[in-house]
């Protein structure tokens, strides 16, 4: 089975991220592979208006 965990909270170490890990780490244990993503580690930027390249 795979499993894909996605912590999009800023804060790295708060509720939310531990049960992203927590979950995580249950999956792993029971066989999964899990890929964990953390948005907030990533230099990304929304999507532009096509009228901004106009």
């Amino acid at each position: 089975m795979n499993v894909v965990v996605i912590n999009a909270s800023p804060r790295k170490r708060a509720n939310t991220a531990q049960l992203c890990k927590k979950v995580a780490d249950g999956a792993r244990d029971n066989g999964a592979d899990v890929e964990y993503f953390d948005l907030y580690s990533y230099d990304f930027k929304g999507c532009m208006s096509v009228l901004h390249a106009i």
